[in-house]
């Protein structure tokens, strides 16, 4: 075989596909064996493969060819999120819930983002950069304090599921945490206009900065709102669950692909799509068993590929500003479920125990940080994205532990 077809073969994405699915499933089995979560050695593939380590796969390919599975991922995960908001079974909670969801997901941002600004403008060198225009530093802040306020859903249902956990203190955090994520979705429209506007003087005017924002979400739950009915009229005449995969996939990536050029936010577009559908349909479970068949295998390849962009030298520049990121953002977390349980009259087990439960970070920012690529260019875009991966990835070791801590102190493993 000649060089050039090697090439060919390396440089073609049905190849770099296969070759990741494979060895992430291989990755993920490893990682089960030693206690850690199957993202986890995804993610470590990934990096294994990145173009700043072996160099295999060219990074061209990653941007352009491949970004489809991106965008089927986030929306099947957006969907996921979506269906666990299923209003009568948050009944008698939605107040603490509502109240807790909202000082966490505040008190996240405010601090991360505060952290981030301080330590970019005064300590330009913690991240080997030089000296950060104050514009872009507060544009890079904001989008950090959004992407910090997001949860992972993944981690803790299996972990919940792993130990049996039931009771209160688990009903509230799985709330939190779905409304949490459609919190960060929304501040996360709103950070990343303003960012925009920064990076871009003149470009969106300061009504248009709230403006805007406001349309994207409204925008967002109109096509979400849409998408549900047209999934459930088209899944009546679904014969089979496999059937009822290739309608519930058809619908996603139409939302998908239709909220961008409308000016909608794909992920929130879908989360809606979930959570319209779980209300309103009583079989609504069969639609999220049906992508089960799938989404280990979308996940897997998606969590392979956001690891193939991190770069290894930036993410040494900015490891210190990764491990204050992820110190931060729990303390945000704590201080805001805290003062949330507090304010809602919670359980005694749920102020001391939620913030920390919700230290679980994966696929929302990992998807974030991705679009976030779209924003900043340079060293900026560089920082943004590996310190979120980095995060992610210090997440992914530690977070089991935290959680099984949380819910053996909360007295709900059964």
């Amino acid at each position: 075989m000649s060089v050039d077809v090697m090439t060919d073969i390396l440089n073609s994405a049905p190849f770099v596909a296969g070759l990741l699915l494979i060895l992430g499933f291989f990755g993920g089995k490893v990682a089960n064996r030693i206690g850690l979560p199957r993202v986890t050695g995804y993610l470590l593939v990934g990096v294994f493969f990145s173009p700043s380590v072996s160099g295999l796969i060219p990074k061209t390919l990653l941007i352009n060819e491949l970004q489809v599975i991106t965008e089927l991922a986030l929306a099947v995960i957006a969907f996921t999120i979506g269906g666990s908001l299923e209003l009568a079974r948050l009944k008698g909670l939605v107040r603490q819930i509502g109240v807790i969801t909202v000082l966490q997901g505040f008190m996240t941002a405010l601090l991360t983002g505060a952290a981030i600004f301080s330590l970019l403008t005064m300590v330009p060198e913690i991240v080997s950069m030089p000296a950060c225009v104050p514009a872009s530093c507060l544009a890079a802040a904001l989008v950090f304090g959004a992407i910090a306020s997001s949860t992972a859903p993944g981690v803790v249902m299996a972990t919940a599921a792993e130990l049996n956990a039931r009771g209160r203190f688990t009903m509230t955090l799985l709330g939190v945490i779905a409304l949490g994520d459609a919190l960060t979705l929304i501040l996360f429209a709103v950070a990343a206009t303003i960012a925009q506007n920064l990076l871009t003087p003149g470009s969106v005017s300061l009504l248009s900065m709230i403006t805007i924002p406001v349309f994207k979400i409204v925008i967002s739950m109109l096509i979400g709102a849409v998408g549900a009915a047209v999934l459930y009229f088209s899944a009546k005449i679904a014969e089979s669950s496999k059937s009822l995969l290739m309608v519930v996939l058809g619908v996603l990536v139409t939302v998908a692909s239709i909220s961008t050029p409308c000016g909608a936010s794909p992920l929130l577009a879908n989360m809606v799509l979930g959570a319209v559908l779980t209300n309103i349909e009583r079989g609504y479970k069969e639609y999220f068993l049906a992508v089960e068949f799938m989404d280990e295998m979308i996940f897997g390849l998606f969590f392979t590929l956001a690891g193939t962009h991190l770069d290894i030298q930036v993410f040494k520049a900015a490891g210190l500003l990764c491990l204050i990121f992820v110190l931060i953002r729990v303390v945000g977390k704590q201080t805001g479920a805290w003062l949330g349980a507090v304010v809602s009259r919670a359980d005694l087990s749920v102020r001391r125990y939620l913030g920390l439960a919700l230290f679980p970070q994966a696929g929302i920012a990992i998807g974030l940080a991705m679009l976030a690529e779209g924003i900043f260019s340079g060293s900026l875009r560089d920082i943004v994205v590996n310190t979120v991966l980095g995060a992610v990835i210090l997440n992914e070791l530690v977070a089991p532990l935290v959680l099984k801590f949380c819910f053996k102190k909360a007295g709900e493993v059964q």
